[in-house]
């Protein structure tokens, strides 16, 4: 990828709602080329989709990971299988792996016993072509930025979700807007209003509100991995009781590692997951080993996003 490409994925991860005029700065262009090279992105499928950052627990989601093994391995199957679980509001995520587990869903329930009966509906309505192999309730989610496509180390800014958060009741309104911005992040005011027979001034009111509330966290987009030859890995750490104690120093450590874009705190045999993303190959896994306690760890490499919200779309 040259810089130019680079920057503006880095940007669009940041804020997929940018105008191309403020964009064409950004990357020092015209807004007519800006506004191309997007569409072109969008139209080779490279960037797939935009999506909007909610944290579930401000609305009194649980966030549930589970991952699943193919039985059957025909093309029809797999797709069958996909469409079904693509299909199930309450699964936000669907990554499909290439190494150490064939497909990781994130579910975003009510609780755990609304997650018990879906899922167990799903693994006995499938039980012939899939088997479950782990189920891990979310704690808290760090994202940082993806420094790797502007090749810095600077910027350890991080955003925090899950975790302990006062819920929230959202209004009518405040629903219907989030709604719609759940479904089509790059939605234009103009069409909001339209959709939702409100005011663009009262629609502008309600978004900022969300932002302020901390319900709504940003704005971004979802990359084709393969296309961009980017390398995405999910790593799955045990650490020892050492290693425990020093959780709070490896978030410090992964926010300023550029290759570093998330870490996922659960419960289970593993304690936290680090995903990351490259563009050249990296001794992430040997570096994290050299520097904390780990007593035992799992990797399983990232092919495709299949799926990509952050709360059922239908609230």
């Amino acid at each position: 990828m040259n810089k130019k490409l680079c920057k503006l994925l880095f940007i669009l991860s940041e804020n997929s709602r940018i105008t191309t005029q403020a964009l064409s700065k950004k990357i020092h262009s015209s807004q007519q080329s800006a506004s191309y090279m997007i569409n072109q992105l969008r139209k080779k499928k490279i960037i797939q989709d935009y999506n909007t950052i909610v944290d579930p627990v401000k609305l009194g989601f649980t966030n549930i990971l589970v991952g699943l093994n193919y039985l059957v391995f025909d093309a029809q199957t797999k797709k069958d299988i996909l469409n079904e679980l693509k299909n199930n509001n309450s699964i936000v995520s669907i990554q499909e792996g290439s190494q150490g587990i064939d497909l990781l869903l994130e579910y975003c329930v009510n609780n755990l016993s609304a997650f018990n009966k879906i899922h167990s509906e799903i693994a006995q309505k499938l039980h012939k072509n899939i088997e479950t192999k782990f189920i891990y309730p979310i704690v808290v989610k760090h994202k940082f930025k993806k420094k790797y496509l502007i090749n810095s180390k600077e910027n350890t800014e991080e955003m925090v979700l899950c975790g302990d958060r006062e819920t929230r009741t959202l209004t009518t309104k405040e629903l219907e807007v989030l709604k719609e911005l759940v479904t089509k992040s790059d939605i234009t005011y103009s069409k909001l209003s339209q959709k939702t027979k409100m005011a663009a001034k009262t629609i502008v009111n309600i978004k900022k509100r969300l932002e302020k509330d901390f319900i709504i966290r940003g704005y971004s987009c979802v990359f084709n991995y393969q296309k961009l030859n980017i390398n995405r890995q999910i790593i799955f750490l045990n650490m020892s009781e050492p290693g425990i104690k020093e959780m709070n120093k490896l978030i410090s450590y992964c926010s300023m590692h550029k290759n570093i874009t998330e870490t996922v705190k659960i419960i289970g045999p593993y304690h936290i997951i680090i995903i990351t993303e490259s563009i050249k190959e990296t001794k992430i896994l040997e570096d994290l080993r050299s520097t904390f306690a780990i007593k035992d760890y799992f990797i399983t490499n990232i092919k495709n996003l299949l799926k990509t919200t952050y709360i059922p779309e239908n609230l």
